[in-house]
């Protein structure tokens, strides 16, 4: 049996240099996009939608439109810049992570260079893309919701997803244990310094962000003193009767801040986590001394949990925390720089470990983290092309409707369109965070499965870790889209279920790492 390792071909090498570049790539558009966009871009909101209520009384019906059809320019241009930012940092991940696979897989050294090339010129066109959606809009289109840009996004969202069904299959034929052996190294060695603490330090923030975004739920769900459709109600009953709605904006801009911080917080808290997984695969491969490897990983892991805190106390300290977010952001920056300039100077392999049959636990998490990462991806395009734009229109539409009704005098028909926009809003948050929590659990199932070999466990203990972890990755995200339907109820107690498992798990595998002595 030939041993193979990781960064011994050019896909690999490709892939793993790709996708790190596009995680820096990422990292610095949200850091840029939070200094000099986001927050003038909500003040531009929330001065234009003030305009709006200001016309109701009265009746200026086509200003009014006017005005919500520039707030809609307003959203789409932050929209856009944030799924950018995503998308980038998201294909990076996935890009890393098919790199260290490679050794597995029992496609031929050309198709899986073919592979690489096809996944990295996507994944870049795919980010560049969405972020031009805003600028290209619908000129030239003969769709009436899509531009040319959203098609190439779409376009090259299939191929991404096609090219990672044929990794997983080529994984499949290829890590039966009959067909390669890999090494060592390949799958994830949590016991050396570096790798331990960003391995450590990722798990523990991914259990911090299911508790987090668990009791961020449950508190928007049971606990909030007023709702956003409460809040629209009382600025468009002010608007028509004549009176001030300056402390209903306030209050409406108190909610859409609480909103947006907490959100900003969970996501940064999941995507820190990533990154230590991340990171944590390749420190074999970073030509770099092990002090200055272990100081960028501390850097690192410190740096992720304090992003988070510091986007929270934008609350009380205002652009002051950001700043000090934008501080925290760019040195993980300058970790994983540091980082990837030692990959690229790597240029030897070291096979002296031996030979390493993937194990069934790491086929468990390896191949269900792939196939949710594939069903993610289809499911993005599908819902980008045949639902997204159809539901941020309509909910456009509703909120417009709901000013123009009260300019007109009809309360009645502004309620009404108040509430089709919370139902609207509501369904589309729920179908997002299906697509993006099946993402990161499937990148979560993999980084795991690429480790849980070095866990401080017997085999059975590790292997019904595995299927824990990988059923309840699976639940989590079906139970919050049920939730957009009839089967509501069934939706919470399975999205409960799920994060309770998950959670539990983590932390199991947490103890399952710290158990192992580290090793330089």
């Amino acid at each position: 049996m030939a041993t193979a390792s990781f960064l011994d071909t050019r896909a690999a090498r490709l892939l793993a240099l790709g996708g790190i570049a596009l995680i820096i790539a990422g990292m610095t558009l949200g850091d840029l996009f939070a200094i000099f966009v986001l927050h003038q871009n909500n003040a531009r909101i929330g001065e234009t939608m003030f305009g709006a209520a200001m016309n109701v009384p009265a009746g200026n019906i086509d200003v009014i439109i006017a005005q919500f059809q520039e707030i809609g320019g307003y959203l789409e241009n932050r929209g856009t810049k944030v799924a950018a930012h995503t998308h980038a940092i998201v294909v990076g991940f996935v890009g890393v992570m098919l790199a260290v696979l490679q050794p597995i897989s029992a496609w031929s050294d050309e198709v899986k260079l073919r592979l690489a090339l096809t996944y990295i010129v996507c994944a870049v066109l795919l980010p560049v893309a969405v972020f031009g959606i805003h600028y290209i809009g619908l000129q030239g289109s003969p769709f009436q919701y899509f531009g040319w840009s959203s098609m190439v996004a779409n376009v090259t969202g299939f191929i991404l997803g096609t090219v990672v069904m044929l990794q997983l299959i080529g994984l499949y034929k290829g890590g039966d244990g009959r067909a390669v052996s890999v090494t060592s190294t390949t799958m994830l060695d949590a016991t050396t310094g570096p790798s331990r603490t960003l391995m450590a330090g990722g798990t523990l923030l991914i259990v911090a962000g299911f508790l987090y975004g668990a009791g961020y739920a449950a508190y928007l769900q049971y606990g909030m003193d007023i709702t956003e459709g409460e809040i629209l109600t009382n600025i468009v009953s002010n608007a028509a009767a004549g009176n001030s709605v300056e402390a209903d904006f306030g209050v409406y801009g108190g909610y859409q801040a609480f909103r947006g911080i907490n959100s900003a917080a969970h996501a940064h808290v999941n995507t820190m986590a990533l990154l230590l997984l991340v990171l944590a695969l390749v420190q074999p491969y970073v030509s770099l001394s092990q002090s200055w490897k272990q100081r960028w990983a501390n850097i690192l892991v410190v740096s992720s949990a304090l992003l988070p805190i510091c986007i929270l106390a934008e609350f009380k300290w205002g652009r002051v925390a950001g700043g000090v977010a934008d501080v925290f952001g760019f040195l993980a920056i300058a970790a994983l720089v540091a980082m990837l300039l030692g990959l690229v100077r790597r240029s030897d392999v070291d096979d002296s470990d031996g030979a390493r049959v993937m194990r069934s636990e790491n086929r468990i998490l390896i191949f269900s983290g792939l196939a949710l990462v594939v069903v993610t991806m289809f499911f993005g395009v599908y819902y980008a092309f045949f639902d997204e734009h159809q539901t941020l229109v309509g909910m456009g539409i509703a909120l417009a409707t709901s000013f123009t009704e009260a300019a007109a005098g009809n309360l009645e028909g502004s309620y009404a369109a108040i509430a089709n926009f919370e139902a609207l809003n509501r369904e589309y948050r729920m179908e997002v965070h299906f697509h993006g929590h099946f993402g990161f659990l499937g990148l979560t199932l993999i980084l795991l499965g690429l480790a849980v070999h070095s866990l401080g466990f017997p085999d059975a203990t590790r292997k019904r870790l595995a299927a824990t972890l990988a059923l309840c990755a699976f639940l989590f995200p079906v139970g919050v889209l049920l939730q957009t339907g009839p089967l509501a109820g069934a939706g919470e107690v399975l999205a409960s279920a799920g994060t309770f498992g998950l959670v539990l798990s983590m932390l199991v595998a947490s103890v399952g790492i710290l158990r192992r002595p580290a090793r330089d």
